[in-house]
């Protein structure tokens, strides 16, 4: 049995001890909400003063389950505390509190709330802010953050560290190596960022992890990633950015780069080394290339483009950044472009391959495509120049922008015109000044096919050419001629096409002159012609026809000035085929002709013109004045040279019948305006041969009458073969006063006029039937005299009438004797 006071101290004992478990957990639960306040405030300081930190805080207590608490903590760089290095709202330093209580400190880790770090002037005035997570140190001066977030200026941010060697500032003896190249960097980055933008309601987020030594920086190694629902750089927007890689104390390695900017998108990866400041990155892109370098970079080297979808473009390269000169970039890659506009055109595509160098944009197996044609070659960009190499099958209106508006190229282009079956295809190689799309230069191969030139048809045109500006080369030149519009093919028929060359065809700008060496060929004249001088042209056009193309060979200059007084072309011509002229009202036939053309100011010389016409050869030359006004006729001038014509093909061209024989010699000097009988003069002779005068359509009516008068019909039997005369025109009008013919019993003198426009004459004849008008010459009344007689004849050339009227004596001359015996035909030398 128990003693009862046994029972009564075993309740008291139990009592007091839980009475003291009450207080104690009390006065430790108050202990650890307040802490130990006192001289902990100081010891702190006092730490901090030996790394030559300065703190200040509202207060400092040790937390038995928190470790050491600082509240309202501020860390300055100098005594006079003016620059604030970090700043927190709660440090948590979780110590071993035994050895603390006795004076000592060991730090295990540290927990911060709300905090501020000063980062590097360099990245000012960007700190790190409202950072809230945890830091711990090992034994091994090792060093970690964990669930680390904060801001860095507008940027949300994550935080992991492992970090080895760790040792407070003021202890470390300063690192093995130096991290310039990287600082450089950080500042050029930090520069980089004030450009950009992010959403103030989505904002940015950047996520580091850093390891390594920091006895070794070239051990430390981090990696990163940004994310930016929307991001601005500039006034350029991108969506979805996303940017991740690793960075060490030597290389930043960038394994994604990504983003959209609501036209396309953009994917790259690169790597940069700080010690050599060099990058190397790929790239592919189909984002808005004109909208990123106008708002994103402010370059603005695209405003000629427009374009209805994003370029392509995949690339790598390589970027150096001198700290002592503009940066060096080096690109090589593919473009693809649709559906855009240039230079005032609608383009299809553009595919090509390209590499940049130095500033030195190169474009290789360039594919250009036109609705109308295309483009292929390849260009390089050099400072303030352009040299190309393509070959080409746009049309001409393409290329309007590099030509000047006004210029004597532009004129040249307008006299061309192409129809839908045209072709125009070019090799070409030369130079273009960006800055003036008209300063240019151009060499190569031109073919042409289904056009016209001044309204003249080609099938096909082709030349070499060197082209400037200011001079125009071409070698070689060669086009075949449409003839089937050709007036003389239409009038004869003959071959459809013709082709003619030439040496060379060459223009000079500031000479104002075309000059063209050997151009020949077997073609119409006028189509030729037509290309270099359209007046004479359109003169030979009208005068001359040719029933096959004629043989040709020219060389001369072309004046482009208001005045032509320059203009000099010789042509010698060769046409085997007859050749139409027209004279004194009818065409005459030309076989076998060949001229020298001198063609010059308002003025065409034919010298050395021989021809054969009514079976016999014509000599001779002939210059045309062409009129200043258009659509006057213009002036001529000549001589001609004939030798036996059939007098029977002169009437058949001239619609005189009867006409059976007689071979008709003779010259001519004269002038007049085409197309105008009634302004012709001139002077000549001619003599006949082997002629039946009598029964021409002049002198034919006469033999009935010289018969009723002698009484038998002699004179209509007998032939009257030869006869002369020297001849005037004036005004139209051929006057002669020393016509002479003969038959082996008559004698026939006349004088009188014929009416070339009008075809009509008024003759005198004298016929001698004894000789006795040999005698008129003497001052005797021939009154009397049997043998003699008279004859007047008038009316139309083709039907004339004649009659007997009295005999009158001959006029006075200063010539030969008007009666002598009539001479044989003069022959003029071929």
């Amino acid at each position: 049995m128990r003693c009862p006071w046994f029972r009564h101290c075993q309740s008291c004992f139990v009592g007091m001890v839980l009475l003291t478990l009450v207080v104690g957990g009390t006065i430790l639960w108050k202990v650890n909400q307040r802490g130990f306040s006192g001289e902990w405030g100081e010891r702190l300081q006092e730490q901090l003063d030996a790394y030559g930190l300065h703190a200040e805080f509202s207060s400092v207590r040790l937390s038995f389950s928190r470790g050491l608490v600082a509240k309202d903590l501020s860390i300055f760089a100098d005594e006079d505390r003016t620059t604030l290095l970090a700043s927190a709202d709660l440090l948590y330093l979780d110590i071993d509190r035994a050895i603390a209580l006795r004076g000592q400190w060991q730090v295990r880790s540290a927990e911060f709330e709300n905090a501020y770090l000063r980062l590097p002037d360099s990245c000012a005035p960007h700190h790190l802010s409202q950072l809230t997570g945890k830091a711990s140190l090992s034994r091994e001066n090792g060093f970690a953050i964990t669930e680390t977030t904060g801001r860095l200026g507008q940027l949300d941010i994550s935080l992991d560290a492992n970090l080895l060697d760790f040792q407070l500032p003021g202890v470390s003896d300063g690192g093995e190596e130096d991290s310039l190249p990287l600082d450089d960097f950080l500042a050029m980055l930090h520069q980089e960022i004030e450009h950009w933008k992010t959403s103030e309601t989505l904002p940015a987020h950047l996520a580091l992890k850093v390891e390594g030594s920091l006895a070794k920086p070239s051990t430390l190694d981090g990696s990163f990633r940004f994310t930016a629902p929307v991001i601005s750089r500039l006034n350029y927007e991108m969506r979805d950015l996303n940017l991740a890689g690793r960075i060490n104390r030597s290389s930043l390695l960038l394994e994604e780069a990504n983003f959209n900017d609501g036209s396309g998108s953009f994917a790259g990866n690169g790597f940069y080394n700080f010690l050599k400041r060099q990058a190397n990155f790929e790239v592919a892109s189909s984002a808005s290339l004109k909208r990123l370098m106008r708002t994103g970079l402010g370059i603005d080297k695209l405003s000629q483009l427009e374009f209805t979808q994003p370029p392509s473009i995949s690339a790598r390269g390589e970027l150096l950044l001198p700290p002592d000169s503009s940066p060096e970039l080096s690109l090589t890659g593919e473009i693809n472009l649709k559906k855009f506009r240039f230079l005032d055109g609608a383009w299809e595509s553009l595919t090509s391959d390209f590499s940049l160098q130095k500033n030195n944009l190169y474009l290789r197996d360039l594919v250009l495509q036109h609705p109308e044609g295309s483009l292929t070659g390849q260009l390089l960009f050099q400072n303030e120049n352009v040299r190309y190499q393509a070959h080409s099958t746009l049309p001409p209106h393409l290329f309007d922008p590099f030509i000047e508006p006004d210029g004597d190229i532009r004129k040249t282009l307008d006299r061309v015109k192409f129809g839908d079956d045209s072709e125009v295809v070019l090799d070409l190689a030369g130079s273009i000044r960006p800055s003036n799309l008209t300063d240019w230069s151009a060499s190569g191969q031109i073919r042409l096919k289904n056009f016209s030139y001044n309204g003249v048809p080609a099938n096909y045109a082709s030349s070499s050419f060197n082209l400037t500006p200011l001079q125009a080369i071409y070698t070689r030149p060669e086009i075949e001629f449409d003839l089937t519009s050709d007036r003389s093919y239409r009038a004869y028929g003959g071959p459809e096409q013709a082709v003619v060359r030439a040496d060379s065809v060459s223009y000079d700008d500031t000479e104002k002159l075309t000059r063209i060496e050997h151009l020949h060929g077997v073609c119409w004249v006028p189509p030729v012609l037509r290309l270099f001088i359209p007046s004479v042209a359109d003169y030979l056009e009208r005068t001359y026809r040719t029933s096959a193309p004629p043989a040709f060979s020219s060389s001369g200059a072309i004046d482009h000035r208001p005045e032509r007084s320059r203009t000099s072309f010789h042509t010698h011509i060769q046409a085997p085929a007859p050749l139409y002229y027209t004279f004194l009202g009818k065409a005459v036939e030309l076989r076998e002709t060949s001229a020298k053309i001198h063609t010059h100011h308002r003025q065409v010389d034919v010298s050395e013109l021989s021809s054969y016409a009514f079976s016999g050869p014509i000599n001779g030359q002939l210059t045309v004045l062409l009129p200043s006004i258009p659509g006057r006729s213009p002036d001529f001038r000549g001589e001609l040279r004939w030798t036996r014509l059939r007098l029977s093909d002169i009437g058949e061209t001239y619609g005189f019948e009867k006409i059976e024989s007689g071979l008709l010699t003779g010259r001519m000097d004269f002038l007049g305006t085409a197309g105008k009988i009634e302004t012709l003069n001139g002077s000549g002779n001619f003599g006949l041969e082997q002629g039946e005068l009598f029964k021409a359509p002049v002198f034919g009516p006469l033999s009935p009458l010289i018969a009723g008068i002698q009484g038998h019909d002699r004179a209509s039997h007998e032939t009257a073969r030869d006869a002369s005369a020297n001849f005037l025109i004036r005004s139209g009008i051929l006057l002669t006063d020393d016509f002479i013919t003969s038959t082996d019993s008559l004698t026939v003198k006349a004088e009188g006029s014929i009416d070339l426009a009008r075809k009509t004459l008024d003759m005198t004849a004298r016929a001698d039937t004894e000789g006795l008008l040999k005698l008129v010459t003497l001052p005797l009344n021939l009154t009397g005299f049997s043998g003699l007689f008279q004859f007047r004849g008038t009316g139309s050339v083709a039907d004339p009438k004649w009659e007997n009227t009295p005999f009158t004596r001959p006029q006075q001359t200063n010539k030969p004797p008007l009666f002598a015996d009539p001479p044989k035909g003069r022959v003029v030398p071929e």
